[in-house]
Parts: structure tokens; C-alpha cells; sequence
């Protein structure tokens, strides 16, 4: 094995300590339960006055932000960042993108047939923020979109790891081992915060996993399909 290649065991523990970047927030909601004086059983953060979105999304963001950068310095420095990502931007990758649009376009139209949820929805958080907090609501709407786009990329990251621990250890590509592992830790971890749409948050930790192995590990396309199916 080349020895800027990563071992099986080392991308398994990278996908674990990626997931637990996400983790984190579980602390910052604790922050939330004793700044508002609530357990976290009777505290709705998204009813809480406007002012606490903000501080949770920006300890949130800045945490992830500091995990990110520093698994991104290590992998740099290591030379393994070329090993699980490609950074091409030719016609493939811009056809590839146009699929993850197209993908995640679909997969909100199951969402709005499956659950009546309505589209797009950066839209229909915007309307939930104006009728709980009003004209307050554009400027939660970018807090909160610039949270997705952090989680979008630690995701992506996530998959990354696990698709790499898989392919080494039984030597099949096509298998979307990151899709699995990602489904295994993120997708289950919405039983626990988000359990009404935990069954489209499993159908999503597949899909990325697919795109992820189309593109030929291409950045682009995989990140660009997570951040819109938050947005669309």
C-alpha cells in the first residue's frame, strides 16, 4: 500500500470523528436548555425567541467550521485529500451537478407527495420563521442556510471516509459504502432529533453515497447534491 493511502481502519475511525463533528451540537443544545431555563424535553429551540436560533447556529457553525478545517489541514498534509476527493471541473462534472439537481428535485417531490411537505424548502422554513419570529425571518434564513451548507460539507466528508474504508476492505467500488455509513450514523441519528423525517433523511444517506461513486468521487457534484436537497 503507497504510503500517502489510507488503511481501512484509519478511514473508518476519520468517518466516526466526522460524524462526532456533527455530534457536537447535542452540547450546544445542552447550552440551550440551561440558557433558557428549560429541559430539553420542554424546550422547541425553533419557538424560542429568535436570539437563541442565532447563538445556537453560530456556536454550532463555528465548531464545525474549526473540525472541518482542521481534518482538511491533516488531510493536506498527509496527501490523502487527492485520495478520497477529485477537484475536476470538466463537462462530466458539470453534467454530474446538473444530475444532482435534477436528483434532489426529485427526491423533494417524493417528500411533498410522501409527507404533503411543501416545496422548495428554504421557502417553507422562510414562511415558518415569519409567522414565529417576523420580520425577523431573512435574517434567520441565512443563519440557517449557512448552517446547512457547513453540514452539507461535513456530510460529504463523512462519506467520503466511510466509502474509502469500505472499498479497501472488500475491494468493490460500485457498493455505496459511504451512502451506508453515513445512513448507519447521520440517517439513524434523526430517530433521535428529527424522527418525522428520518425515513427521507435514509433514502438521502444512499442517494449521496450513489452520487458520490458516479462522479468518481468528484466534490462538486456529491456537495452540491447534499446542500440543495436541504434547500430545494
Amino acid at each position: 500500500m503507497k504510503e500517502n493511502s489510507l488503511k481501512p481502519g484509519k478511514s473508518l475511525l476519520l468517518g466516526l470523528l466526522t460524524f462526532g463533528i456533527l455530534v457536537f451540537e447535542f452540547l450546544v443544545l445542552l447550552l440551550d436548555s440551561f440558557l433558557s431555563g428549560k429541559s430539553l424535553k420542554e424546550m422547541n429551540i425553533w419557538r424560542e425567541n429568535w436570539y437563541f436560533l442565532i447563538i445556537h447556529w453560530t456556536i454550532t457553525v463555528t465548531i464545525w467550521g474549526i473540525g472541518i478545517f482542521l481534518i482538511i489541514s491533516w488531510l493536506k498534509r498527509k496527501g490523502f485529500l487527492s485520495r478520497i476527493f477529485s477537484f475536476d471541473l470538466r463537462k462530466r462534472t458539470v453534467l454530474m451537478i446538473l444530475f444532482s439537481l435534477i436528483l434532489a428535485l426529485s427526491l423533494s417531490i417524493f417528500e411533498l407527495i410522501l409527507f404533503s411537505s411543501k416545496i422548495p424548502q428554504i421557502s417553507r422554513e422562510y414562511l415558518n420563521f415569519s409567522k414565529l419570529h417576523g420580520n425577523k425571518a431573512v435574517f434567520l434564513s441565512i443563519f440557517q442556510n449557512i448552517y446547512y451548507f457547513f453540514e452539507s460539507l461535513i456530510v460529504v466528508f463523512i462519506v467520503a471516509f466511510f466509502h474509502e474504508a469500505g472499498e479497501l476492505l472488500s475491494k468493490i467500488k460500485w457498493i455505496p459504502w459511504g451512502g451506508i455509513g453515513l445512513l448507519l450514523t447521520w440517517g439513524l441519528g434523526h430517530f433521535f432529533s428529527h424522527p418525522s423525517g428520518v425515513v427521507y433523511i435514509l433514502i438521502l444517506s444512499i442517494f449521496i453515497g450513489l452520487i458520490y461513486i458516479l462522479s468518481r468521487k468528484n466534490f462538486y457534484p456529491t456537495f452540491a447534491f447534499m446542500l440543495l436537497s436541504f434547500i430545494i
